[in-house]
């Protein structure tokens, strides 16, 4: 049975964690999960959508010799939800007007 899409992100983040703090071009996510690259880009895409993807660009160096700017990713764990009382928010006030 394959992971779930929540599962492939918890993955995505324990990779952001590793060596390259930086963050993974798409093609590197994707031999790391061993996943096409067609699923990588739709798990980032999810990630964006929770506030979850950091993303940023890395000097890289092509065959012939020429630099680009190769855009890296980053999944952020997901935020924990509040408990308790919002600050600033009371029951039944109408905010002092």
């Amino acid at each position: 049975m394959g992971l779930s899409e929540a599962e492939w992100l918890k993955e995505l983040e324990r990779l952001a964690a590793g060596p390259s703090a930086d963050g993974l071009t798409v093609p590197e996510l994707s031999e790391r999960l061993g996943k096409q690259e067609r699923d990588v880009r739709a798990l980032l895409k999810r990630a964006l959508a929770e506030g979850r993807l950091k993303r940023g660009w890395r000097r890289s160096e092509a065959l012939d010799g020429r630099m680009y700017q190769a855009p890296v990713y980053i999944v952020t764990p997901k935020p924990a939800k509040p408990s308790g009382l919002t600050k600033g928010v009371t029951k039944g006030g109408s905010g002092g007007d």
